[in-house]
């Protein structure tokens, strides 16, 4: 992997096919976990826990 690559862990989908939750980190290890949450992919939640903000 190049820095900066991300990596995704898709888990679980409900009817329809929408996601219930994606979570992905990037490689550089200075670069906080970012998990994106809610089942509407149309209008997620994306928090950055070490920041403990939304965005």
């Amino acid at each position: 992997m190049y820095p900066g690559t991300f990596f995704f862990i898709f888990q679980g989908a409900n009817n329809g096919g929408e996601v219930t939750s994606i979570l992905w980190e990037q490689v550089s290890p200075e670069t906080p976990k970012v998990e994106l949450t809610g089942a509407n992919t149309l209008n997620p939640t994306f928090k950055a826990p070490a920041e403990g903000g939304e965005f």
